[in-house]
């Protein structure tokens, strides 16, 4: 047992030295075409096989090669040189998008609820230590989505729809389906897919694209598309340049950032699913499928690391995706017209009287909460005041006489959802 343990060890030691990148190894059989895209629509991607599944735009499992050839058009490119002189091009008419699928579509998992499992023991012990931890920061900023784990190895008894995580030695990327399919959802993983990969994988599985394919990126990313490891393609510099470097065709690894037209759910207010982030989880780093010592996207992220942890925007879109938009700042009080409850929270006071517009709230005895749900945050909350997280606050005319789970200490009524440092302020 101590041996197998020590082995364990090791090997989750290597993944999370290896854990850089999500192609770690660019595969090799590349080919660009055109294919009928359930939610995309007709659209051109590069694509590549592992194992029984076809991947695209670099990460994203498109289903088995079965479903992959019912939807195929035609092809366009192939690295190896058999149909490189006639690269079809077609014209798109841009429209705007946010990225990722529709809210309230069937891609979107029933009740927020995410069912799991590795597909066998060895997957597991190599990976469950990172997608328990990428699971952990997504419930965390989400809480309205949950993770249910099912037997390792079982197939989705009794109908449920699963995603099956597999160990995919020698694949040299991490991949993942698009959304929920009630067929069941797959994850790929390579050695070198630590949490922050996943954490990106877990992002497709949810329902999210890749932030550098809207087709505002170029407003905002600096794509050079000479410094792809396969550029020019197996033409000549003009004609790569000409035929798959523009914003309506691409050949090879120049697919996973063209851009990716549509219409989509329009999330956040703005076009486009809010503004571009360039913290986002979902865009790769500045030499993703660069060749050495280059940069294909010259002012991306860190160019040795994915982003490593969700921005807000990921949790804002994900949380609209799923109809869980974090709750809004509560009305203060006014110290002087004071209708706080007498006697158990009579105090209008300014939890952080020393920011800038500071907004005042009914003061609860430490260790005490209303009498209401602990997440109903028009009744109570909690903020993140100098003094603590530990106090409750209250709505004026809101008694405060409830004891608290933990009434006592730093950590006392943690079960009372806390509001965001923007509720300090007006």
């Amino acid at each position: 047992m101590a041996a197998i343990t020590l082995v364990r060890f090791i090997l989750l030691a290597l993944l999370s030295v290896l854990g850089y990148c999500q192609i770690q190894t660019p595969p090799t059989n590349v080919t660009s075409g055109f294919v009928r895209h359930p939610i995309l629509g007709e659209t051109q991607i590069t694509w590549y096989y592992s194992g029984d599944y076809v991947v695209y735009d670099g990460d994203v499992v498109y289903g088995t090669i079965a479903d992959f050839t019912r939807d195929l058009i035609n092809v366009t490119y192939t690295n190896n040189n058999e149909n490189n002189t006639s690269v079809y091009r077609r014209e798109f008419s841009p429209q705007k998008r946010s990225n990722s699928i529709f809210q309230g579509t069937s891609g979107i998992w029933p009740a927020g609820q995410i069912n799991y499992r590795y597909a066998d023991s060895t997957t597991e012990s190599l990976f469950s230590t990172f997608v328990q931890q990428a699971i952990a920061e997504w419930e965390g900023n989400v809480p309205c989505l949950k993770w249910n784990q099912k037997p390792t190895g079982s197939d989705t008894a009794g109908g449920v729809s699963t995603t099956t995580i597999q160990y995919a030695p020698g694949q040299g990327y991490c991949a993942a389906s698009i959304g929920f399919s009630s067929g069941g959802d797959a994850m790929l993983l390579d050695n070198g897919c630590g949490r922050a990969e996943i954490l990106h994988e877990w992002g497709h599985i949810l329902g999210l694209y890749h932030e550098h394919k809207r087709p505002d990126a170029n407003g905002f990313l600096q794509f050079v598309c000479q410094n792809l490891q396969d550029y020019p393609f197996g033409f000549t510099p003009a004609v790569a340049d000409a035929t798959c470097c523009g914003a309506s065709a691409c050949c090879g690894f120049a697919c996973q950032f063209t851009p990716q037209f549509g219409t989509y759910y329009n999330q956040l207010g703005p076009a486009n699913g809010g503004a571009f982030d360039f913290d986002s989880v979902m865009l790769y780093r500045r030499d993703a499928f660069a060749a050495p010592g280059k940069f294909t996207l010259t002012n991306g992220p860190n160019s040795y690391q994915n982003p490593q942890h969700l921005s807000p925007g990921d949790i804002a879109r994900v949380q609209q995706l799923y109809g869980c938009i974090a709750p809004t700042c509560p009305n203060g009080c006014n110290p002087l017209s004071n209708t706080c409850s007498f006697p158990t929270a009579q105090d209008c006071i300014y939890p952080s009287p020393n920011i800038p517009n500071p907004r005042a709230a009914c003061a609860c005895r430490a260790g005490y909460k209303a009498a209401a749900a602990d997440d109903d945050t028009t009744k109570h909350w909690r903020l993140p005041a100098p003094e603590g997280s530990f106090r409750v606050w209250v709505a004026e005319g809101v008694p405060c006489d409830t004891l608290c789970d933990f009434p006592w200490g730093v950590n006392s009524c943690q079960e009372v959802t806390e509001l965001g440092a923007e509720c300090l302020h007006t």
